[in-house]
């Protein structure tokens, strides 16, 4: 069914356009899908309008209303209708009740063809239990249960009746009671018209049915499916008991209780009634007194409800009026009856009077007639004279039929006759044969249990066998939710089609994950939602949290030669995608890769790890520490503090000494000496091994000679000049012995040095070289001035400074270069040998 909204309309006015603006439907049915069904002008799937008797009015649906369909029929909203029931006063349950079950469109199935009642179907609704019906399915239902009777005699039955029953209450009508015409639920509109505003198969307009609380008031529901609520007009009602009066209350509960103690007298007239004000009659005395019997003679202590009891006495014993009999009557109350005998006016075969003052003591008196009464038979008459007592039985003879009137023979007429034939006739069910003897006509009804399989399809039918199609199964099937808070009824059968009810409560299912708290969600069948939530389980292999979405019911499809199956299976914590770092095999590198991946691995660089050799580093590529580098299979490299190498492979500690000889010059560089080559490395005083011993040769600042002892290093200052040079005079004549450090001290210091002064005697001579050149004595002058030792012979001529050349590299260098490139050939050679 669709919406419930129409119920909420204003009482009484119509369907007017007022009313149509307060309605709110919850459901609208879409444009299109209706189906003509001689109601009005609908449209048709293919677009081209019926027109019929009676136009459908044309409205404007909101374009924010849902559309269902007719296939998907929507459920009444429990608070529409408790707005619609709230005016009814409190005690509104089963009002509620029976609407939501008449609204809702999963529960509102036909009984006769188990099928749901759509929106665009004719129906048939019963007074009585105000059930639905497809109009088609009750019509014939109801032709097939007035043909039962027919398999009746007309001859032995001429007055039988056809009546037909409802398929759930089994209220019987009459057959002309059978319908004929698709109405709406009040019964005033033939074919209402499907209007998406007003409920199904309603009019639309005021109920307007007589209310079923006995008022005078009418339904001022728009026309609506099941019984009239109560009357909701108020009125002024007295309560059960009387005692409050004048109270105003709705008139559908004008009989209330005010819940005071009734206390009127009960039937025993000694007690008060105890109970709370109460409709009808007082509940009997359950309180004891002492009760006296009919006839008055006894009296026990007994309950008060058993107030009317008689004694043990068998016969009253009273007398009568006749003075000659006693009440033969049990204990009784109020007078005795009159003497039986005194009540006799004729003889037994009624054809004679008795006086009125005849004698009660004396017994009925015959009469000299034939009886004449009609024997049980109902043909022939007592032949017998009157008599007391009945009749006789009939001894005449005749041609008699037996019940079934087949055959024919000559017998007593008071014996029943009877033959032996079967009746072959088939019972009301249709389905058995009578098998009675010598039946009348009047088979019986068939005993055997049906058995036949209900629409159903849950149950078999429990009467007694029938013709025609069994009654809708009566049992109601309980449709529950998962929790079965919320639950329905439903018709059964309608179990598999019809969708659980809709439950509003939060899901209590235990968790099938390993989360205790799982997100709130609504009650539900079959297994829960995906969890959600994020797994957080701690992995096997490392310690951190699984990060994955909960994986603990996973939905897979299972492939095997049957058809694919749905399982549920918890699958393992995927591999770890934590980022963590890692150093490759010799802890070069530290590379960033996701947990599960963590494993060492080569960075493709060399090892570069000090050998044990402690001399090399490991050439191989990066490699595992623990494997070790090996032994190293270099040759020894270390510096031996020469340049000759190690002959030896790598090693620890220090190499053997050099044995190689080098021919190296001495410190002055005057020879050449032929020294080994770890003397000259593992000496303490190298000085010593490469001094020849003689004299230096080397010439200080001031120009002469060393005089040291071969030596390594520069040689002394000219102030260490131990030399002694000559000062001349200016002429040359007087000269003085002066140590060269001095005169190089003095230098050193800008003094000049203290020069002989000439005398007398160089004046003379002076004199005597005036007529030589200057440029001899300035020959002569120069090596004093300049502090230079004079050499040569006195009388050789020196030639000037200006005419002294330079000399060149090689001519400096000659020597030094010539001992140079002897040691480094006498070095090459050796170490060829060496190799050799």
């Amino acid at each position: 069914m669709s919406s419930f909204s129409h119920l909420s309309g204003g009482r009484g006015r119509g369907r007017g356009q007022s009313e149509r603006n307060n309605l709110s439907p919850l459901v609208v049915p879409p444009p299109g899908k209706y189906q003509s069904s001689g109601r009005g002008d609908v449209p048709l799937p293919n677009g081209q309008p019926k027109t019929t008797t009676k136009a459908l009015p044309q409205y404007k649906i909101p374009e924010d209303i849902q559309y269902i369909s007719s296939d998907e029929e929507s459920d009444v909203d429990e608070k529409v209708l408790a707005k619609v029931t709230n005016d009814y006063g409190d005690d509104n349950t089963a009002i509620m009740s029976q609407l939501a079950e008449l609204y809702n469109a999963s529960t509102n199935t036909c009984l006769v063809c188990i099928s749901t009642i759509r929106r665009s179907e004719a129906i048939w609704s019963c007074p009585t239990c105000c059930c639905s019906f497809h109009l088609v399915c009750l019509q014939k239902w109801a032709r097939d249960g007035t043909k039962l009777p027919n398999l009746l005699s007309d001859d032995l039955f001429p007055d039988k009746d056809t009546p037909w029953h409802c398929p759930k209450c089994r209220h019987e009508f009459s057959k002309s009671q059978i319908p004929t015409r698709y109405k709406c639920y009040c019964g005033k509109v033939e074919d209402p018209p499907q209007d998406p505003w007003v409920a199904p198969h309603s009019c639309g307009d005021k109920c307007g049915r007589r209310l079923a609380s006995g008022c005078e008031h009418t339904c001022l529901l728009l026309c609506h499916p099941g019984n009239c609520p109560p009357c909701p007009k108020q009125v002024k009602a007295d309560c059960y008991c009387g005692k409050q009066k004048g109270v105003t209350r709705r008139c559908g509960q004008a009989m209330w209780s005010c819940d005071s103690k009734c206390g009127q007298v009960l039937q025993c007239g000694i007690h008060s009634c105890s109970s709370s004000c109460h409709p009808g009659d007082c509940p009997p005395c359950t309180k004891e007194s002492v009760q006296t019997c009919r006839c008055g003679r006894q009296s026990k202590l007994r309950k008060c409800l058993q107030f009317d009891w008689q004694c043990d006495i068998v016969a009253c014993g009273k007398g009568l009026p006749c003075l000659q009999h006693t009440c033969e009557e049990p204990c009784h109350s109020g007078p005795c009856p009159p003497c039986p005998p005194s009540q006799r006016t004729t003889c037994p075969c009624g054809s004679t009077k008795i006086p009125l003052n005849f004698p009660c003591t004396q017994g009925t008196p015959t009469c000299e007639n034939t009886c004449d009464k009609l024997l049980t038979c109902g043909i022939h008459h007592c032949t017998r004279l009157c008599h007391q007592g009945n009749c006789d039985p009939c001894q005449s003879v005749r041609s008699k039929a037996c019940r079934c009137g087949r055959t024919t023979k000559t017998v007593v007429c008071s014996t029943d006759f009877t033959c032996e034939r079967k009746c072959n006739t088939p019972k009301a069910c249709g389905r058995h044969a009578c098998k009675r003897k010598c039946c009348p006509g009047d088979c019986a009804p068939c005993d055997k249990p049906c058995g036949k399989t209900l629409p159903c399809k849950n149950h078999r039918c429990v009467s007694d066998c029938h013709g025609g199609r069994c009654y809708p199964c009566p049992e109601r099937v309980i449709l529950k939710c998962e929790c079965t808070k919320t639950q329905m009824s439903v018709a059964c059968g309608r179990e598999r089609t019809t969708k659980p009810p809709r439950c509003k409560f939060l899901c209590h299912k235990p968790s099938q994950c390993h989360h205790e708290n799982v997100p709130p969600h609504r009650c539900h069948f079959g297994r829960c939602p995906p969890c959600k939530q994020k797994c957080e389980k701690r992995l096997e292999d490392c310690s951190h949290l699984c990060a994955s979405l909960c994986h603990d019911n996973v939905k897979v499809k299972q492939k095997s030669p049957v058809p694919t199956e749905v399982q549920f299976i918890s699958e393992p914590c995927p591999p770890c995608t934590v980022l963590c770092e890692m150093e490759c095999y010799g802890g070069h590198v530290i590379s960033t890769m996701p947990c599960s991946k963590l494993l060492p691995s080569s960075c493709g660089g060399f090892c570069g790890t000090t050998l044990p050799c402690g001399n090399h580093i490991c050439n191989r590529r990066c490699h595992y520490k623990s494997q070790g580098c090996g032994d190293c299979e270099e040759m020894c490299s270390q510096d031996r503090g020469c340049v000759h190498p190690c002959t030896r492979t790598c090693h620890l500690g220090p190499c053997p000494p050099c044995r190689q000889y080098l021919r190296t010059p001495c410190h002055c560089g005057i020879l050449h000496l032929t020294v080994k080559c770890s003397d000259i490395t593992e000496s303490k005083n190298l000085s010593e091994v490469l001094s020849c011993g003689s004299a230096c040769t080397k010439k200080m600042s001031c120009g002469h000679p060393c005089g040291r002892t071969c030596h390594a290093g520069s040689c002394a200052t000219a102030q260490n000049c131990k030399r002694n040079v000559q000062l001349k005079c200016s002429c040359g004549h007087l000269r003085k012995d002066v140590r060269c450090g001095e005169i190089q001290g003095l230098y050193q210091d800008n003094r000049a040095p203290l020069v002989p002064q000439c005398d007398m005697t160089c004046q003379a001579k002076k004199t005597t070289n005036e007529h030589k050149g200057g440029e001899e004595e300035k020959v002569e002058q120069a090596p004093i001035e300049t502090g230079q030792p004079v050499s040569g012979r006195r009388g050789r001529k020196r030639k000037t400074a200006q005419q002294v050349k330079e000399p060149g590299f090689c001519d400096m260098y000659a020597r030094r270069i010539a001992v140079t490139v002897g040691i480094v050939a006498t070095t090459l050679g050796i170490y060829f040998c060496t190799l050799d």
